[in-house]
């Protein structure tokens, strides 16, 4: 860990604290050190690269958006369920100005699919497609069991997919 704080720095002095490929060097060190417990200082971390991108990229960037969606896992792992979820539906619409409105692909496209057939089955897709979290993590969001999202992940996948094929936009 310290040979990689002692590469950022490095890459700081010479890229300046705002340069992309520092960024994309501190998002990829807050996920190892999520991925080894240090859930805190990955959140901070992710934070701080979400908010340079947002500044520098836009909020409707990728790499931004990408930010965010690591920021709501983590989250999730540090027990902060609610501002995950929260994170999440931003996520959701954020991507959704970026795609735009109809596209399958992004939360509009999946309200009207909401709209048609079970709102539950399009908050686990936004937390599943949007927000990256696994079963078990969207279950305990949204107080159902892991089945229940396995299941109506299933059906809205086979769903999208169809539309997909039907060339649908």
């Amino acid at each position: 860990m310290q040979r990689f704080e002692e590469l950022l720095a490095v890459g700081e002095r010479h890229w300046g604290p705002e340069h992309p490929k520092l960024l994309n060097a501190r998002q990829n060190y807050a996920t190892v050190l999520r991925d080894v417990g240090r859930y805190t200082e990955a959140a901070e971390l992710t934070r701080q690269v979400y908010e340079s991108r947002q500044k520098g990229l836009g909020e409707e960037h990728a790499d931004t958006l990408f930010s965010l969606q690591i920021m709501c896992v983590t989250l999730l792992d540090l027990g902060r369920s609610d501002e995950a979820v929260g994170h999440a539906r931003a996520l959701a619409e954020l991507t959704q100005r970026a795609r735009g409105p109809d596209n399958v692909a992004t939360a509009g496209g999946f309200a009207c699919y909401a709209e048609q057939q079970d709102p539950r089955m399009a908050e686990i897709v936004m937390l599943r497609h949007f927000a990256g979290l696994g079963v078990d993590e969207t279950a305990a969001a949204l107080a159902v069991s892991p089945r229940t999202v396995k299941r109506e992940w299933a059906v809205a996948k086979a769903w999208l997919f169809q539309q997909l094929a039907d060339g649908s936009p």
